[in-house]
Protein backbone atom coordinates (compact mmCIF):
# COMPACT_ATOMS: atom_id res chain seq x y z
CA UNK A 1 0.00 0.00 0.00
CA UNK A 2 1.22 3.59 -1.21
CA UNK A 3 2.70 5.64 1.90
CA UNK A 4 2.88 9.20 2.03
CA UNK A 5 5.10 11.76 3.62
CA UNK A 6 2.56 14.11 4.78
CA UNK A 7 -0.47 14.21 3.94
CA UNK A 8 -2.47 17.47 3.84
CA UNK A 9 -6.60 17.47 4.75
CA UNK A 10 -8.74 20.53 3.75
CA UNK A 11 -12.41 21.16 5.29
CA UNK A 12 -14.10 23.90 7.04
CA UNK A 13 -15.85 21.10 9.49
CA UNK A 14 -13.82 20.51 12.39
CA UNK A 15 -15.16 17.54 13.19
CA UNK A 16 -14.43 15.90 9.78
CA UNK A 17 -10.95 17.26 9.94
CA UNK A 18 -10.40 15.28 13.19
CA UNK A 19 -12.35 12.31 12.13
CA UNK A 20 -10.35 11.87 9.08
CA UNK A 21 -6.96 13.17 10.61
CA UNK A 22 -7.55 10.02 13.30
CA UNK A 23 -9.06 7.44 10.31
CA UNK A 24 -5.69 8.91 8.32
CA UNK A 25 -3.34 8.30 11.91
CA UNK A 26 -4.75 4.98 12.32
CA UNK A 27 -3.97 3.70 9.05
CA UNK A 28 -0.42 4.62 9.35
CA UNK A 29 0.14 5.71 5.88
CA UNK A 30 1.66 9.09 6.44
CA UNK A 31 4.02 10.35 8.68
CA UNK A 32 2.43 13.79 8.99
CA UNK A 33 -0.97 14.56 8.54
CA UNK A 34 -1.77 18.65 8.49
CA UNK A 35 -5.31 20.55 8.72
CA UNK A 36 -6.74 23.63 7.17
CA UNK A 37 -10.40 24.94 7.86
CA UNK A 38 -10.02 26.30 4.04
CA UNK A 39 -7.94 27.02 1.22
CA UNK A 40 -6.63 30.43 2.12
CA UNK A 41 -5.64 29.07 5.63
CA UNK A 42 -4.07 26.06 3.42
CA UNK A 43 -1.89 27.79 1.63
CA UNK A 44 -0.68 29.57 4.72
CA UNK A 45 0.23 26.25 6.53
CA UNK A 46 1.73 25.19 3.35
CA UNK A 47 3.96 28.02 3.34
CA UNK A 48 5.02 27.40 6.73
CA UNK A 49 5.38 23.60 6.49
CA UNK A 50 7.41 24.10 3.29
CA UNK A 51 9.75 26.21 4.47
CA UNK A 52 10.61 23.96 7.27
CA UNK A 53 10.33 20.37 5.33
CA UNK A 54 11.52 21.87 1.90
CA UNK A 55 8.63 19.50 0.93
CA UNK A 56 4.43 19.89 -0.01
CA UNK A 57 2.15 17.33 0.99
CA UNK A 58 2.03 14.15 -1.61
CA UNK A 59 -2.02 13.53 -0.52
CA UNK A 60 -4.13 16.45 -0.61
CA UNK A 61 -7.88 15.96 0.29
CA UNK A 62 -9.81 19.14 -0.26
CA UNK A 63 -13.68 19.88 0.26
CA UNK A 64 -15.25 21.40 -2.28
CA UNK A 65 -17.93 24.20 -0.52
CA UNK A 66 -16.06 25.99 1.88
CA UNK A 67 -16.19 29.62 2.83
CA UNK A 68 -12.99 32.25 2.42
CA UNK A 69 -11.63 29.78 -1.04
CA UNK A 70 -13.47 27.42 -1.81
CA UNK A 71 -12.22 24.19 -2.81
CA UNK A 72 -12.22 24.98 -6.78
CA UNK A 73 -10.14 27.72 -6.59
CA UNK A 74 -7.83 25.84 -4.13
CA UNK A 75 -6.75 23.76 -6.66
CA UNK A 76 -6.72 26.06 -9.23
CA UNK A 77 -4.18 28.42 -7.48
CA UNK A 78 -2.58 25.18 -5.92
CA UNK A 79 -1.97 23.87 -10.13
CA UNK A 80 -0.87 27.17 -11.41
CA UNK A 81 1.43 27.95 -8.56
CA UNK A 82 3.02 24.21 -7.10
CA UNK A 83 6.36 23.45 -7.71
CA UNK A 84 6.52 19.82 -9.79
CA UNK A 85 9.60 18.53 -8.25
CA UNK A 86 7.32 15.82 -7.18
CA UNK A 87 4.00 15.88 -7.82
CA UNK A 88 0.93 16.07 -5.21
CA UNK A 89 -2.01 14.43 -5.41
CA UNK A 90 -5.54 16.09 -5.12
CA UNK A 91 -8.37 13.88 -4.14
CA UNK A 92 -11.63 16.26 -3.91
CA UNK A 93 -13.88 15.30 -1.34
CA UNK A 94 -17.62 15.97 -1.16
CA UNK A 95 -21.71 15.60 -0.43
CA UNK A 96 -22.44 16.68 -4.42
CA UNK A 97 -23.34 14.78 -6.94
CA UNK A 98 -23.94 17.58 -9.08
CA UNK A 99 -22.62 17.53 -13.06
CA UNK A 100 -21.82 21.12 -12.42
CA UNK A 101 -19.07 20.45 -9.56
CA UNK A 102 -17.77 17.17 -11.66
CA UNK A 103 -17.47 19.12 -14.78
CA UNK A 104 -15.66 21.55 -12.58
CA UNK A 105 -13.12 19.13 -11.09
CA UNK A 106 -12.47 17.20 -14.53
CA UNK A 107 -11.89 21.39 -15.86
CA UNK A 108 -9.48 21.59 -13.43
CA UNK A 109 -8.12 18.08 -13.98
CA UNK A 110 -9.06 16.45 -10.98
CA UNK A 111 -8.67 12.51 -11.32
CA UNK A 112 -10.18 11.32 -7.80
CA UNK A 113 -13.42 12.46 -6.08
CA UNK A 114 -14.24 10.73 -3.14
CA UNK A 115 -17.81 10.99 -1.39
CA UNK A 116 -18.19 11.83 1.99
CA UNK A 117 -17.54 10.66 4.86
CA UNK A 118 -14.22 9.07 4.07
CA UNK A 119 -13.24 5.79 5.43
CA UNK A 120 -11.17 3.14 5.64
CA UNK A 121 -12.55 1.29 2.86
CA UNK A 122 -12.82 3.85 0.89
CA UNK A 123 -8.99 5.33 1.64
CA UNK A 124 -7.78 1.63 0.81
CA UNK A 125 -9.69 1.71 -2.21
CA UNK A 126 -8.21 5.14 -2.99
CA UNK A 127 -4.50 3.64 -2.12
CA UNK A 128 -4.64 0.30 -4.15
CA UNK A 129 -6.38 1.63 -7.23
CA UNK A 130 -3.55 3.89 -7.18
CA UNK A 131 -1.12 2.23 -6.02
CA UNK A 132 -0.61 0.06 -9.07
CA UNK A 133 0.11 2.62 -11.94
CA UNK A 134 3.04 3.33 -9.42
CA UNK A 135 4.25 -0.34 -9.48
CA UNK A 136 4.06 -0.62 -13.20
CA UNK A 137 5.63 2.35 -13.66
CA UNK A 138 8.66 1.36 -11.32
CA UNK A 139 8.87 -2.25 -13.20
CA UNK A 140 8.72 -0.89 -16.89
CA UNK A 141 11.89 1.72 -15.89
CA UNK A 142 13.76 -1.61 -14.58
CA UNK A 143 13.17 -3.08 -17.67
CA UNK A 144 13.50 -0.54 -19.27
CA UNK A 145 17.55 0.37 -17.74
CA UNK A 146 18.34 -2.91 -18.25
CA UNK A 147 17.66 -3.03 -21.61
CA UNK A 148 19.28 0.02 -22.64
CA UNK A 149 22.18 -0.38 -19.75
CA UNK A 150 22.99 -4.04 -19.57
CA UNK A 151 26.06 -3.45 -18.35
CA UNK A 152 25.43 -1.45 -15.04
CA UNK A 153 24.81 -2.97 -11.72
CA UNK A 154 21.21 -2.93 -11.08
CA UNK A 155 20.69 -3.69 -7.69
CA UNK A 156 16.69 -3.02 -6.51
Amino acid sequence: MLTFNSILLIDDDNISNFINKTLIESLKISDTVLCAKNGEEAFKLLDDYSSKTHALPELIFVDLKMPVMDGFEFIQRYTETAPYSKPTTIVALTNSTHYKDMEGLTNLGIKHCLHKPLSKQKIQSFLVQNSLPNVLKKAISNTLQRLLFPTMNWND
